[in-house]
């Protein structure tokens, strides 16, 4: 709890697989899946995580205020200083312009910021991204590792997909169907993950 854990392999390793056990979309041929202590998909468990999936969705006829909106709202977010809250999310990644866009008139990094703060506009306490950097820009993709960060010093736990944000990452690598290590050394050896620094 409180870290920021990264699942490092080749595609078909298992990453994203992982990941939807613990949303509870996919059931453990074997084994439990639990998060804070609780069955994986129980509505309690839910509660208590932001997911941004692989798989990018956006209602694209709603501008982007209305959307963040009714994310948070789905997400029993109270009504009252939700405007306030979607404006502050907004300014943090840069998008304060983009406010009353339709979401289908945003550039494919801009989504990706969007779905991130839908992910996270409950503050959820576990908070899982699935290939979190895809489609952004270098400029983006440190603005983004910047966030991760800041929840991780918010005592939120990240679970990131490919690779880990900040010097304090543990990390899980993984190959096809098995659990190849863990430890904060695992980066550095899988060479060929991207990082991003500031």
């Amino acid at each position: 709890k409180g870290e920021v854990v990264g699942f490092l392999g080749p595609n078909g390793a298992g990453k994203s697989t992982t990941l939807k056990a613990l949303m509870g979309f996919l059931t453990p041929q074997s084994g439990t899946c639990e998060v804070f202590g609780m069955p994986a998909g129980t509505r309690e468990a839910k509660k208590q995580i932001g997911y941004l999936p692989e798989e990018r969705g956006l209602y694209r006829k709603m501008n982007v205020t209305e959307f963040l909106r009714y994310m948070a709202v789905l997400k029993g977010v109270p009504q009252v200083g939700l405007g306030r809250r979607v404006r502050e999310w907004l300014a943090r990644v840069q998008l304060e312009e983009a406010a009353r866009k339709k979401c289908q008139e945003l550039s494919k990094g801009q989504q990706q910021k969007i779905q991130f703060i839908a992910s996270v506009i409950h503050d959820p306490e576990l908070v899982i991204l699935d290939e979190p950097f895809s489609g952004l820009d270098p400029v983006n993709a440190r603005l983004l590792n910047r966030l991760v960060r800041e929840l991780h010093a918010q005592g939120r736990t990240t679970t990131t997909a490919r690779e880990a944000a900040g010097s304090t990452a543990r990390a899980h690598a993984a190959r096809p169907g098995h659990h190849a290590g863990t430890g904060p050394r695992l980066r550095a050896r899988q060479g060929r993950v991207p990082r991003v620094r500031d």
